[in-house]
Protein backbone atom coordinates (compact mmCIF):
# COMPACT_ATOMS: atom_id res chain seq x y z
CA UNK A 1 0.00 0.00 0.00
CA UNK A 2 1.71 3.39 -1.06
CA UNK A 3 1.64 6.00 1.77
CA UNK A 4 0.23 9.23 0.06
CA UNK A 5 0.91 12.57 1.24
CA UNK A 6 -2.33 14.47 2.68
CA UNK A 7 -3.17 18.21 1.01
CA UNK A 8 -3.34 20.44 3.51
CA UNK A 9 -5.70 23.26 2.53
CA UNK A 10 -5.53 26.84 3.64
CA UNK A 11 -8.46 29.05 3.57
CA UNK A 12 -7.54 32.29 2.76
CA UNK A 13 -8.99 35.05 5.42
CA UNK A 14 -10.86 37.18 2.49
CA UNK A 15 -12.50 33.54 1.79
CA UNK A 16 -13.79 33.19 5.09
CA UNK A 17 -14.93 37.21 4.93
CA UNK A 18 -16.36 36.75 1.77
CA UNK A 19 -18.47 33.42 3.09
CA UNK A 20 -19.14 35.43 6.11
CA UNK A 21 -20.97 38.20 4.50
CA UNK A 22 -22.74 36.24 2.16
CA UNK A 23 -26.26 35.69 3.41
CA UNK A 24 -26.33 31.38 2.15
CA UNK A 25 -29.97 32.27 0.26
CA UNK A 26 -30.04 27.86 -0.24
CA UNK A 27 -28.56 27.75 3.29
CA UNK A 28 -26.44 24.47 3.48
CA UNK A 29 -26.81 23.00 0.20
CA UNK A 30 -25.44 26.49 -1.42
CA UNK A 31 -22.69 26.46 1.14
CA UNK A 32 -21.57 22.83 0.44
CA UNK A 33 -22.13 23.02 -3.33
CA UNK A 34 -19.86 26.43 -2.84
CA UNK A 35 -17.23 24.65 -1.08
CA UNK A 36 -17.03 22.10 -3.56
CA UNK A 37 -16.84 24.13 -6.49
CA UNK A 38 -14.24 26.38 -4.91
CA UNK A 39 -12.16 22.83 -3.96
CA UNK A 40 -12.83 21.46 -7.56
CA UNK A 41 -11.55 25.00 -9.12
CA UNK A 42 -8.55 24.98 -6.54
CA UNK A 43 -6.96 21.86 -7.60
CA UNK A 44 -4.27 20.60 -5.98
CA UNK A 45 -3.50 24.40 -4.93
CA UNK A 46 -3.00 23.91 -0.90
CA UNK A 47 -4.59 27.96 -0.66
CA UNK A 48 -8.34 28.47 -1.40
CA UNK A 49 -9.07 31.93 -2.70
CA UNK A 50 -11.65 34.37 -3.75
CA UNK A 51 -11.00 32.99 -7.25
CA UNK A 52 -11.75 29.91 -6.54
CA UNK A 53 -15.33 30.47 -5.48
CA UNK A 54 -18.24 30.62 -7.97
CA UNK A 55 -18.66 33.57 -9.73
CA UNK A 56 -21.76 34.33 -8.36
CA UNK A 57 -20.63 34.70 -5.13
CA UNK A 58 -17.92 36.78 -6.05
CA UNK A 59 -20.30 39.12 -7.79
CA UNK A 60 -22.00 39.66 -4.72
CA UNK A 61 -19.41 40.44 -2.42
CA UNK A 62 -18.66 42.66 -5.24
CA UNK A 63 -21.70 44.54 -4.97
CA UNK A 64 -22.01 44.16 -1.48
CA UNK A 65 -18.54 46.02 -0.98
CA UNK A 66 -19.79 49.32 -3.45
CA UNK A 67 -20.77 52.09 -1.36
CA UNK A 68 -18.70 51.05 2.09
CA UNK A 69 -16.36 53.74 1.47
CA UNK A 70 -13.04 52.59 3.60
CA UNK A 71 -12.33 54.67 6.48
CA UNK A 72 -8.38 55.36 7.35
CA UNK A 73 -8.97 56.21 11.64
CA UNK A 74 -5.93 54.20 12.70
CA UNK A 75 -4.61 51.49 10.48
CA UNK A 76 -2.88 48.40 12.01
CA UNK A 77 0.57 48.81 13.04
CA UNK A 78 0.12 52.68 12.26
CA UNK A 79 0.99 54.68 14.86
CA UNK A 80 0.70 57.78 15.88
CA UNK A 81 2.15 60.49 18.58
CA UNK A 82 -1.73 61.10 20.56
CA UNK A 83 -4.70 58.87 20.60
CA UNK A 84 -6.91 60.86 18.55
CA UNK A 85 -4.42 62.08 15.91
CA UNK A 86 -4.96 60.84 11.99
CA UNK A 87 -1.39 58.76 11.08
CA UNK A 88 1.02 60.17 8.82
CA UNK A 89 1.01 59.26 4.76
CA UNK A 90 4.58 57.64 4.95
CA UNK A 91 3.11 55.32 8.09
CA UNK A 92 0.29 54.03 6.63
CA UNK A 93 2.00 53.78 2.74
CA UNK A 94 4.50 51.64 4.64
CA UNK A 95 1.70 49.12 6.22
CA UNK A 96 0.24 49.12 2.73
CA UNK A 97 2.96 48.38 0.92
CA UNK A 98 3.92 45.47 2.98
CA UNK A 99 0.34 44.09 3.29
CA UNK A 100 0.28 44.37 -0.66
CA UNK A 101 3.78 42.24 -0.83
CA UNK A 102 2.56 39.72 1.45
CA UNK A 103 -0.73 39.25 -0.56
CA UNK A 104 1.33 39.49 -3.87
CA UNK A 105 3.75 37.15 -2.46
CA UNK A 106 1.56 34.47 -1.31
CA UNK A 107 -0.50 34.51 -4.44
CA UNK A 108 2.21 34.28 -6.32
CA UNK A 109 3.47 31.16 -4.69
CA UNK A 110 0.77 29.36 -4.84
CA UNK A 111 0.11 29.96 -8.67
CA UNK A 112 3.24 28.84 -9.39
CA UNK A 113 2.48 25.61 -7.11
CA UNK A 114 5.57 25.94 -4.90
CA UNK A 115 7.77 26.25 -7.39
CA UNK A 116 10.13 28.97 -6.50
CA UNK A 117 12.30 29.34 -9.85
CA UNK A 118 8.70 29.57 -11.37
CA UNK A 119 7.80 32.04 -9.11
CA UNK A 120 11.05 34.08 -9.65
CA UNK A 121 10.34 34.29 -13.15
CA UNK A 122 6.89 35.11 -13.14
CA UNK A 123 7.29 38.08 -10.78
CA UNK A 124 9.72 39.35 -13.08
CA UNK A 125 12.33 39.90 -10.39
CA UNK A 126 15.92 39.80 -10.56
CA UNK A 127 16.75 36.33 -8.35
CA UNK A 128 18.53 38.43 -5.12
CA UNK A 129 15.61 40.99 -4.93
CA UNK A 130 12.91 38.32 -5.05
CA UNK A 131 14.91 36.22 -2.58
CA UNK A 132 15.04 39.29 -0.25
CA UNK A 133 11.51 40.12 -0.69
CA UNK A 134 10.73 36.51 0.45
CA UNK A 135 13.02 36.74 3.25
CA UNK A 136 11.29 39.53 4.30
CA UNK A 137 7.73 38.49 4.42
Amino acid sequence: MKNKKANILIIDDEVRQVCSAYGWPGNVRELVNCLETALLSAGSEPTLFPTHLPKSIRIQAARDSIGKRPTLSKPKGAESSSPGEFPKFSEVRKIAISEFEQTYFRDLIAHAKGNMEEARSISGLGRSRFYELLKKM
